[in-house]
């Protein structure tokens, strides 16, 4: 009987998800950084 997924696709797809997990996080930190800025702009605007 083969396996539902092969141990390749398997090893694809963890790879795959650390890739996507890893580009959230700097995604993330970007997004941090710009409302910082926004907010840092705003201070000084009142």
């Amino acid at each position: 009987m083969m396996p539902l997924f092969s141990l390749s696709i398997n090893l694809d797809l963890v790879l795959a998800l650390e890739q996507t997990e890893l580009a959230r996080a700097q995604c993330s930190a970007k997004v941090d950084s710009i409302i910082k800025i926004q907010d840092q702009n705003n201070e000084k605007a009142q």
